[in-house]
This record gives structure tokens, C-alpha cells and sequence, in this order.
């Protein structure tokens, strides 16, 4: 009995790792707690020019399927106001760094044709209220990476970007909060990274409930 329970707690543990590692590949900000400097500024840069680049890409669904017009308005200021930005940091990358935007790596790939089957499966008003509620989690893993500039970059340049960042994607998450409100939909009150960890908790622990499940079947069995 006690080899069956230290194999579960392994297992558990395992289980939990795992499902801490994915929690931060899902969340751009922790990537870029631990660093500073030249550092700090490439990956913030790579990791925000992705984020925009599925803002964006979601932006430009709203504008084939969002049924009220100021979301439709919303969509054009996120591709022409991110769109530059994206230009801007890619610039700075080669300029500054001598480096160039990373791809997309498989997790967040993966993640992104998750978030984007479920928009394009909403339809009318259902599709007004999801799109707003992703583009408020999208904004606020946004404003959650900018923070981090003023403390660990050193070009004042992308510091007053990233304050500007946070400025405008603040005042859209305001201004859907309230058209959320107005047409009786809830705002998400968790960052998706709060969900995801939740999720990964409960995955975790079916992982081991089952695990213990097998094993307590084979000592029975013996």
C-alpha cells in the first residue's frame, strides 16, 4: 500500500507540473517576469507583436460577423492602431536588437485556433457578446505584459509605447465592459490565465484519480 501511494503522489505530482508548465506557456507575462534589459525588451516585444497580431486576427472577424456597429468601429481602430504598433515594434527589433519577430510557437498556435473556432461558431448577438468578452481577457494579458516595461527596459522609447498600450487597451476594456452591461451580458471578471489554471487543476486531478484507479486494480488483482 504505501509503493501505491508514493507511485499516486509521483503521478500527482507529475500531473501538476505538467500542468503548471502549460499555465505558463499560456501566460505571456510570466515569460517575461524573470528577465531585464536587452532581454527583457526583445522577448517583450516578440511576445506583444504576436498578441497583436490575434487581436487583429480576431478584429477581422468582428468586421465580417459583429451585428452592432460600434464593434465594427472597435475592430477597425484594434487592426489600424495594433497593426502599426506591430510595424513599429518590428522595427525596433532589428534596429535595436539585430533580431526579428518570433512565429508563433505550437502552444499558443494551438490555443489561438481554439479561441478563434469557437468566435466564428458564434453567430449574431451571441457573437457581439463573445467577441467582447475574449477582446477584454486579450487586453488584460496585454496591459499585464506592458506593466513590466517601466521597471525592466531601458529605451525610453518602448516605454512610452507600452504606456500607451496599456492607456488605449484600458479604456476599450472600460468602454466593452459597458456595452456588456448594456446589453445584459456579464463581463469575465478572471484573467483567461485564472480559467486555464483551474481547468489544469481539475485535469490534474483526474489525471491522478485515475492513475490511483489502475494501480489499486492491479494490487487487488495480485
Amino acid at each position: 500500500m504505501k509503493k501505491l501511494l508514493c507511485v499516486s503522489g509521483v503521478a500527482l505530482w507529475v500531473a501538476l507540473s505538467l500542468a503548471g508548465v502549460s499555465a505558463a506557456q499560456e501566460d505571456p507575462a510570466a515569460r517575461l517576469r524573470g528577465l531585464s534589459g536587452a532581454a527583457f525588451e526583445i522577448a517583450f516585444m516578440q511576445e506583444m507583436i504576436i498578441h497583436h497580431q490575434m487581436a487583429v486576427e480576431m478584429a477581422q472577424v468582428a468586421l465580417e460577423r459583429a451585428t452592432r456597429d460600434e464593434l465594427k468601429t472597435l475592430s477597425r481602430n484594434i487592426i489600424a492602431g495594433q497593426g502599426k504598433e506591430i510595424d513599429q515594434m518590428t522595427a525596433w527589433l532589428k534596429d535595436w536588437h539585430g533580431v526579428a519577430p518570433k512565429a508563433m510557437d505550437h502552444a499558443v498556435m494551438q490555443e489561438m485556433d481554439r479561441e478563434m473556432a469557437a468566435l466564428k461558431a458564434a453567430g449574431g448577438v451571441e457573437f457581439d457578446r463573445k467577441f467582447a468578452e475574449d477582446m477584454i481577457v486579450h487586453h488584460q494579458s496585454a496591459i499585464e505584459m506592458a506593466q513590466l516595461v517601466a521597471e525592466r527596459a531601458t529605451n525610453d522609447e518602448l516605454k512610452a509605447l507600452a504606456q500607451e498600450i496599456i492607456n488605449a487597451q484600458a479604456r476599450e476594456v472600460a468602454q466593452m465592459r459597458e456595452w456588456l452591461q448594456a446589453w445584459g451580458s456579464p463581463a469575465p471578471a478572471q484573467q483567461r490565465a485564472s480559467r486555464l489554471a483551474r481547468w489544469l487543476w481539475v485535469g490534474g486531478g483526474a489525471v491522478f484519480v485515475l492513475v490511483l484507479a489502475v494501480l489499486m486494480r492491479r494490487q487487488r488483482a495480485r
